[in-house]
């Protein structure tokens, strides 16, 4: 995935020329936990073995398997799982535009439901009669990924269905509208920078000078945002991309310590040991 202008996620859409990205995903692939990131789409991630745990702008919500969440437009997000365990989940991400192609939706009401007076997120649960609705569709375009069968245009309005039942159900309320965080916004600026630079031997004051801030409010921020430091994020973006090359190319190991910033091989071992509980070459042929 790339950056677009704003520096959100640009994702991959991959359900014909349509901006509907479906998978379903394993949080292993990820050293289970993903990188901070956000886009313009809505994000429904539903466990299908396991549970999540999915931190949305400064808030944890788990959400067990069988249930889905539903993460708002341009919210600061990333999935764990608890104490590292296994989970296989429903990826569904879907640009509200889309929505906008259809008669009888204006764009500024799809535009309301994306703004910071309408929810972060929606829990979905089978309890409810509309949410089990919701679910039954996620779980259909999940089977479709995993067992074929659907094609584009199928798949396109299944998505449509899920999100007009979902559009209705986000409630704007001006009230209680909260105020532009100038401190997740420096915050979206630095993760921009860390993954754009992450090969590099960076430290905390060069993240810190990306947005004009001293090395102990950079520490500050990342704490209060992403409850972790700049450096730890770091590593954790630097694991990620070996975790992605060692699954997916032949590169050797130290060409992939040196490409993901670790420095040497040695380090590269022990860092992504002491992270996965394996060295890099016994996750690779497990």
């Amino acid at each position: 995935m790339g950056t677009n202008a704003d520096l959100s996620v640009a994702i991959n859409y991959n359900v014909g020329d349509l901006p509907v990205y479906l998978t379903v995903d394993d949080m292993y692939r990820h050293g289970y936990a993903t990188t901070a990131h956000w886009h313009a789409d809505w994000e429904f991630l539903a466990p299908i073995m396991g549970s999540l745990t999915v931190f949305v702008n400064g808030a944890n919500y788990t959400v067990p398997e069988g249930a889905a969440l539903l993460v708002n437009s341009g919210r600061l997000h990333y999935l764990t799982t608890p104490a590292r365990s296994e989970c296989r989940f429903i990826d569904l991400a879907v640009n509200p535009d889309l929505l906008t192609n259809l008669p009888g939706i204006p764009a500024a009401t799809v535009r309301a439901k994306m703004t910071a007076t309408a929810p972060d997120v929606v829990l979905l649960l089978d309890k409810t009669p509309w949410q089990a609705t919701v679910l039954e569709r996620v779980h259909l375009l999940g089977n479709a990924y995993r067992f074929g069968g659907s094609d584009a245009p199928t798949i396109a309005l299944e998505t449509l269905a899920l999100c007009t039942r979902i559009l209705t159900r986000l409630h704007v309320d001006a009230e209680q509208m909260r105020p532009a965080d100038a401190g997740s916004q420096l915050v979206w600026q630095m993760v921009d920078y860390i993954q754009r630079h992450y090969q590099e031997p960076l430290t905390a004051t060069q993240i810190a000078g990306v947005v004009h801030i001293s090395r102990s409010q950079c520490f500050s921020l990342f704490k209060a945002v992403l409850h972790e430091t700049p450096s730890a994020y770091l590593q954790r973006v630097r694991l990620a991309q070996a975790t992605t090359q060692l699954t997916m190319t032949r590169k050797a190991v130290a060409e992939i310590a040196l490409d993901c910033g670790f420095g040497t091989p040695s380090h590269f071992i022990a860092v992504f040991k002491a992270a996965r509980g394996v060295t890099p070459r016994h996750f690779r042929t497990n």
